[in-house]
């Protein structure tokens, strides 16, 4: 491998005239496009070895003109705030991105939501406040952490794990954050998120360890099967299904509800993969008809029969349910 470039200084510029250099304008960078695709290929190669990403950290490099010769070996852009990730979207627009910031403002947030992918808060009060909004939008959120444990001497001043750092959670902060909600309990269950039909698998998270021990005590001796576990661990490696799946259902469930909100239907706001509307009554009866089951909700408390919810599915599919729901009204307005 080779570990240096022994060319001599300027070695890249040897076809340029005096005249040429002269015309320049100063100050101005000299970038070494083939030095530049050298480098891309390694990272490239580190990338289909490991299985890891690796971004364009923009506030070390944003030349946008060059971001084009980049983009084949590089799985997206990095930013520190707003713009940075407006760049990034604006210029690598098929390309993944990811945004870092010390503290987000109210004020840009919103319009951050459009062009990132996956957000990392610096404390647990910035996920607090910022978190659900990013995750109703169908980001992937983080957590940074600070490890508290420094692996160089000197430079504290550029040391983020050095003490007092304010960059990244650190444990008594994390600690605080979960001591102040005892009352907190997370439940989160594989089979909904990954489609494990018939696998009883998930997990609790609580800061009450007197409750979760007598939560354990309740529980079967073998309460998790050997398939269900191994299911679990399989799926815990499929991370670009779970973000996929979270982007799909925020596109359609958008689109699945102005379709409907466009035929005069009522539609409840939703956050999850399914919605709860308003529609003519028969509507279930006359998709059933068409081979499309949707499930009619008169059962519900205070609902009747012209209320129903559908399923979040793939845009073919959403596709064909209002194609024969727009059918079915217009059978209906002309028997009427």
């Amino acid at each position: 491998m080779r570990l240096a470039d022994t060319r001599p200084p300027f070695a890249g510029l040897a076809n340029l005239t005096d005249e040429a250099l002269a015309s320049l304008p100063t100050p101005c960078y000299l970038l070494d496009e083939a030095q530049l695709r050298r480098n891309g290929e390694i990272l490239l190669g580190v990338q289909q070895r490991t299985g890891c990403r690796i971004l364009l950290a923009q506030k070390a490099f944003s030349n946008f003109d060059l971001y084009p010769v980049l983009a084949p070996y590089l799985a997206g852009t990095e930013a520190s705030g707003l713009y940075e990730s407006r760049l990034g979207r604006e210029e690598l627009p098929e390309k993944e991105n990811h945004v870092f910031c010390a503290a987000y403002r109210t004020d840009e947030f919103q319009e951050l939501l459009q062009y990132a992918d996956h957000i990392v808060f610096n404390s647990p009060s910035q996920l607090a406040k910022f978190g659900p909004a990013a995750k109703a939008a169908g980001k992937s959120i983080g957590l940074r952490i600070n490890p508290e444990c420094s692996t160089q001497e000197g430079h504290e001043i550029y040391d983020p794990c050095a003490p007092g750092s304010r960059l990244g959670t650190t444990r008594a902060q994390w600690d605080a954050a979960v001591a102040a909600h005892p009352e907190l309990l997370i439940l989160k269950a594989f089979p909904k998120s990954y489609g494990m039909a018939g696998i009883r698998l998930g997990y609790c998270l609580c800061a009450d360890n007197a409750l979760l021990r007598r939560m354990a005590a309740a529980s079967p001796p073998w309460n998790v099967s050997s398939p269900a576990q191994s299911a679990g661990v399989a799926a815990l490696a499929e991370r670009d299904f779970l973000q996929r799946t979270l982007s799909l259902v925020h596109t359609e469930r958008r689109w699945l509800t102005d379709n409907l909100t466009a035929l005069g239907f009522w539609v409840c706001p939703s956050q999850a993969n399914y919605l709860l509307f308003r529609g003519p009554r028969g509507l279930r009866e006359g998709l059933l008809r068409q081979g499309i089951a949707i499930r009619g909700c008169e059962n519900y408390s205070g609902l009747d029969d012209g209320w129903y919810r559908i399923a979040v599915r793939p845009h073919e599919e959403n596709e064909a349910l209002i194609t024969d729901i727009r059918q079915f009204c217009k059978e209906k307005s002309l028997w009427q």
